[in-house]
């Protein structure tokens, strides 16, 4: 999974880089590639979490040196802190839960939610900028820094993903090569 989230939030974050330069793609251009890279950061953070409540994995990575720097990456952007979020959960949990996760009408979460928005003005973006919350300008700002976030984070995903794996078929005794061939898997 990690692989996939590193390749998906590469090509993700280059399609959105150009959004993030004025006179380039309406930030209303930028909405569903934005909501694309929020749902696989999100996602992507998960196998961090399920290392930090799995002792036999966190102590195999944690003997892994190649993957020590990746994975004290991850562990920042995506573990939060104690009663905390992750930097990950707040630049992208809104736009994760607006894209793929829609609460019932009538559900404790729809209504937990809504009682946590409070007065906070709505915004949304608009092919002359942003309605409701500031200016394009800082729109562009922010966008800039949620990807370079998502860009770390694919970083740190291919390289753990390279160390981890690595690892694990030495400790088998198997290569890499070993896993092509008559064994591999074709389409069509």
């Amino acid at each position: 999974m990690l692989a996939a989230a590193s390749e998906d939030l590469t090509s993700a974050a280059a399609h959105l880089g150009r959004a993030t330069e004025p006179g380039h793609p309406p930030l209303s251009a930028a909405g569903f590639p934005f909501r694309l890279l929020a749902a696989t950061v999100f996602e992507a953070r998960r196998p961090i979490l399920a290392i930090e409540t799995r002792p036999a994995l966190r102590a195999f990575l944690d003997g892994v040196a190649d993957a020590r720097a990746p994975l004290a990456a991850l562990r920042e952007a995506c573990v939060p802190a104690p009663g905390g979020v992750s930097p990950v959960e707040a630049a992208f949990a809104p736009a994760h839960n607006r894209a793929v996760h829609h609460p019932w009408p009538g559900s404790h979460e729809l209504r937990d939610a809504l009682e946590a928005a409070g007065d906070e003005p709505a915004g949304r973006f608009t092919r002359a900028g942003t309605t409701g919350a500031g200016d394009a300008a800082s729109a562009r700002e922010l966008l800039a820094s949620r990807l370079a976030l998502a860009a770390q984070v694919a970083a740190a995903c291919a390289e753990l993903t390279t160390a981890a794996l690595a690892a694990h078929l030495a400790a088998h005794g198997l290569d890499a090569a070993s896993l092509i061939g008559e064994h591999r898997v074709g389409i069509g």
